[in-house]
């Protein structure tokens, strides 16, 4: 018999599963720093079993970021932040270098989610 663990990211006392759980507590008002938003996107891809996509917030008046992990028996949605929430010099396009990655791209489509669509389809 094959057993398949779950991915360290979703072990409740590791250290990158704190630092995005502290980081999802923050309010949508509250800024997320220039550091934290870099170690976000340094923690995406498949060493960490890490993905992030784009979502429609606000009831259609703000842009959001997911970061999951979608291939362990459900998807774990880890992290959610709206693009108010970024440090300046981040936006939708600094973001989607990420988002759009090969890598990215392939773990959501393999994961039953869709690609990343153009920051229009986000907002009214």
């Amino acid at each position: 018999m094959n057993v398949i663990l779950p991915p360290d990211i979703l072990r409740k006392d590791s250290e990158n599963r704190i630092f995005l759980d502290n980081l999802d507590k923050k309010y949508p008002d509250q800024k997320i720093t220039i550091e934290e938003i870099e170690k976000v996107l340094s923690l995406i891809g498949k060493e960490n079993h890490l993905v992030i996509t784009t979502i429609n917030t606000n009831r259609g008046f703000s842009v959001g970021f997911e970061v999951l992990c979608p291939g362990y028996k459900s998807r774990t949605t880890l992290l959610t932040f709206i693009e108010k929430q970024l440090s300046e010099g981040y936006d939708f396009n600094k973001i989607s270098r990420t988002f759009n990655r090969e890598d990215n791209i392939e773990m959501l489509v393999s994961s039953g989610l869709e690609k990343p669509k153009e920051r229009r389809n986000y907002t009214y």
